[in-house]
């Protein structure tokens, strides 16, 4: 059953929902705050108090039950930043498994390939330019639009924790494009977003967290007036991409962010299948 848009509420309902967000802007100053990561006992600790090795291991756990993660699998990771992932699949993975992983940074890629064990040629880390939430991203080699560098369907998995969550929709259109390249078919996708659909609009209005989106822009949402900023997509809009994609939703795990009781993450996990 189609929803409508956040656009078609009326402005004072939005101006109301805008001005209550603005008045927990504090709250939500302290709660960035918190989310830095810090050292403690001489361990890395993230957000509510987990360590990266807990955050590695439970998106272990998520990709075996969402994704049928098997000690075989291709994988894919986009934004794989310091590899903690990646160096727990090296324990998991056997020798028909194999792990590409990639980030917009160059120091992320470098740590990634001094620190998981040489010996393990089959995990490989590249160097991708991006400029999310500004323009169309760009590999390394040229100024062509934005492209993965592998072959297509190379992999049966790919899984993003945090890589689309400041893409704007022509760059998001490119990249659901480019994932169903190269993901094989019958192959799975775990991507962590932001979903706007009834449900989150309704709380957005009513019940407004620190987390809300409430620059409106038509089929996606800004969460500040800067770019790059994080985006919030029209629930409608985002399966009609991955429709042309050739990408079949699953499921999608609403997450905490619009202030949901019942949740798994902050983001909503869409779970897709390659057609």
């Amino acid at each position: 059953m189609k929803h409508k848009p956040f656009s078609v509420y009326s402005a004072e309902a939005k101006n109301l929902a805008t001005q209550l967000v603005r008045k927990t802007s504090g709250i939500f100053e302290a709660i960035q705050g918190k989310n830095n990561v810090v050292i403690t006992g001489g361990k890395i600790q993230l957000a509510g108090n987990e360590d990266q090795n807990a955050v590695a291991e439970k998106w272990i756990g998520y990709l075996r039950e969402y994704t049928g993660l098997t000690a075989g699998s291709s994988v894919l990771e986009a934004g794989c930043g310091n590899g903690d992932i990646a160096l727990h699949l090296t324990t998991f993975l056997h020798r028909d498994g194999c792990y590409d992983g990639y980030d917009h940074s160059a120091q992320h890629i470098t740590f990634c390939r001094e620190n998981i064990p040489e010996h393990i040629a089959r995990f490989k880390f590249r160097h991708i330019k991006t400029q999310f939430g500004q323009q169309l991203n760009h590999a390394d080699e040229g100024d062509n639009i934005f492209t993965l560098p592998y072959a297509d369907q190379s992999f049966d998995i790919v899984f993003a924790k945090n890589e689309f969550t400041q893409v704007l929709p022509d760059q998001m259109s490119q990249y659901l494009t480019e994932i169903g390249r190269v993901m094989k078919r019958g192959g799975t996708c775990l991507i962590m977003i932001f979903i706007v659909n009834c449900e989150s609009e309704n709380l957005m209005i009513t019940k407004p967290t620190p987390m809300n989106f409430p620059f409106n822009k038509g089929l996606f949402r800004l969460q500040t007036k800067e770019t790059p900023s994080r985006v919030a997509y029209d629930e409608e809009w985002l399966l009609e991409k991955l429709e042309n994609a050739g990408l079949k939703m699953k499921s999608i795990k609403y997450g905490s962010w619009c202030g949901r009781k019942h949740y798994l993450e902050t983001e909503d996990m869409l779970i897709c299948s390659k057609v």
